[in-house]
């Protein structure tokens, strides 16, 4: 594990947290390999529902700590490098697929106010995200809870 991924599992969610505010969360291959880590864990586990990456207030990542990769060759055939490209997205099932699809957003929501809420942020600016990714604004996200429409139907 890297001392800069913090992992922790609570209410379904497990958040993945890069935490290296000093290099903008610059990612190193020890913080790969932690969240790899973390995602392989999630998969194995029924308890995870969803997963959330996320960094520190102001930056979620700078991208790859560029000296970090250049200085530290590997023989590992697992270790992603930046030159590899993109790796293989893991394999869902089709019940994870299914248990996914069938959860209410209204039942995620809160567990988001809360997390940026404890980063000194307001939920007005996560429905401004929310707005930003989806088209949906504070009205229609409303609504949607209200409704407890599930993740199928939020994002049809």
């Amino acid at each position: 594990m890297s001392a800069h991924v913090i992992t922790e599992l609570k209410d379904g969610v497990l958040r993945i947290e890069m935490r290296r505010p000093e290099k903008k969360n610059a990612l190193t291959g020890p913080m790969y390999a932690a969240m790899a880590d973390a995602l392989e864990r999630a998969a194995g586990e029924d308890a995870v529902r969803v997963v959330l990456i996320h960094g520190q207030p102001e930056v979620f990542t700078a991208g790859n700590d560029l000296a970090d990769f250049l200085n530290s060759p590997t023989d590992d055939p697992e270790r992603h490098t930046p030159t590899e490209g993109p790796r293989p997205m893991p394999i869902t099932t089709p019940e994870h697929d299914r248990r996914i699809a069938t959860m209410t957003f209204s039942s995620v929501f809160p567990h988001d106010v809360t997390k940026v809420e404890k980063k000194g942020r307001t939920k007005e600016e996560l429905l401004q995200v929310i707005e930003w990714l989806t088209g949906f604004d504070a009205a229609a996200i409303q609504a949607l809870i209200d409704e407890k429409v599930t993740f199928e139907t939020f994002f049809e």
